[in-house]
Formats: C-alpha cells, structure tokens, sequence
C-alpha cells in the first residue's frame, strides 16, 4: 500500500508540475507595444544651497583627497552634477546638465544627492536645501538634513507634467 501511496504521490506532483510549465506562458501578460517615454520640456537647473561651508568632503580610504566631490546629484540613476568646488553656506549654486545625457520624464523621476559635510564640525546637523527650476519657476523646493558626523543623502521623487516649449493659447474665433 505505501509504495502505491509514493507512485501517486510523485504522479500527482510531477503531473501538476508539466501542467504547470504546459500553461504558464498562456498566464503571462501578453506584451504590448513600448510606449514611447514624453520628455519634459522647458528649461531645466538645479540651485543647490548647502548649510555649512563646503570645501570637499575627506574619504579616508581615498589617496587622492583632492579629488572628493562636494556635492554630487544624479538623476534617474545617471550623474549629472559633480561639484568639487569649494561652497560658501547660505550661497546658492545654479547648475545646468545636458539634457540629451539625461533628460527629465514627463512621468516620476528622481533625483539622488549626496554631499560631504565638513569633518570639523561633525557635532552639527547639516543641511543642503535642493530646488528644481523649470524655465526659472520653482518645481520643487525642499531641504534634506543629515544627522551629525554624517554625509547629506537623499532621494527626491519628482512627477513632472508634459508641457510644450513652444505653447501658446489656442485661438479663438
């Protein structure tokens, strides 16, 4: 009686595992065709405004100390500002990037920041204030803090809407 019980025990399992595999790609979502991603138009820059006097972050494990961005921000994974300059706190910095290398999605995006806060005072919080302009109207205004000791992290989520660069208002009769 067990080894019949054993028999139709690994039918039972080996039968449902080929009808599995038989009907699994009938279960899958049939593929549509890609649509195509809307770019944001328009005029685009990042103002950066650190908190703290920024003169380059010190990675201990780095031989080359002068090479240690201030600030970095990536957008959708891609690097689009690298700022090794040295930045006084409460003085906004403009940056532009190419838009072909990395544009902005009419749809969610994000923006990655990471910048070095002085090792000098790392009994502070510090802070860096992030605006996004577009065509020099503020998209998204927001300040991202670090606890004390520690590198300024962060990811802003930003949904852009689609507009035209060259919109005007339809003409009425």
């Amino acid at each position: 009686m067990r080894p019949l019980a054993v028999v139709v025990i690994w039918v039972v399992t080996l039968g449902g595992l080929w009808l599995y595999m038989q009907t699994r790609s009938s279960l899958l979502p049939r593929p549509t065709e890609s649509a195509q991603i809307a770019v944001a138009s328009g005029e685009f820059a990042i103002e950066l405004t650190p908190t703290f006097n920024a003169s380059g972050g010190v990675d201990e494990f780095s031989l080359d100390v002068s090479a240690q961005p201030v600030v970095v921000v990536a957008l959708n994974g891609q690097e689009i500002v690298r700022d090794k300059q040295p930045a006084a706190a409460g003085v906004a910095r403009k940056h532009t990037w190419d838009f072909a290398a990395a544009p902005l999605h009419a749809a969610k995006n994000e923006f990655q920041l990471r910048a070095q806060t002085p090792p000098s005072d790392a009994s502070a919080h510090h802070g860096l204030r992030f605006r996004l302009l577009r065509d020099d109207a503020t998209v998204v205004d927001t300040t991202v803090w670090a606890p004390p000791g520690q590198p300024i992290e962060a990811a802003i989520p930003v949904a852009l809407p689609a507009i035209a660069s060259n919109s005007s208002p339809p003409d009425k009769e």
